[in-house]
């Protein structure tokens, strides 16, 4: 198993709300069943879904049906995104 530590912070520049960029989502903390909810993503409504608790991630409904399909079977997918606010990002296609 290998250990990473972040070493220092090169720079921080916001991102423009145009760009798109690739994130892998993993609807669990861990690989296997538990008793406890290891949930990582959680609906907030019917579209919205939160991420770690820290990112809001918008489904747009032609991609809910295939959405629901790896997310209700514990899978997870790559898919590209879009910044809609600083709390919240898109889901525009999945990779």
């Amino acid at each position: 198993m290998y250990d990473y530590s972040l070493l220092k912070i090169i720079s921080k520049k916001l991102a423009p709300d145009s760009m798109q960029f690739i994130m892998y989502i993993d609807p669990l903390f861990y690989y296997h069943k538990s008793e406890e909810n290891l949930a990582t993503l959680s609906a907030i409504n019917d579209s919205i879904y939160l991420y770690m608790e820290k990112v809001e991630i918008e489904i747009p409904s032609k991609l809910n049906e295939y959405f629901h399909k790896k997310i209700d079977n514990d899978k997870g997918f790559r898919g590209s995104f879009k910044f809609v606010n600083s709390k919240r990002i898109r889901l525009v296609k999945f990779r």
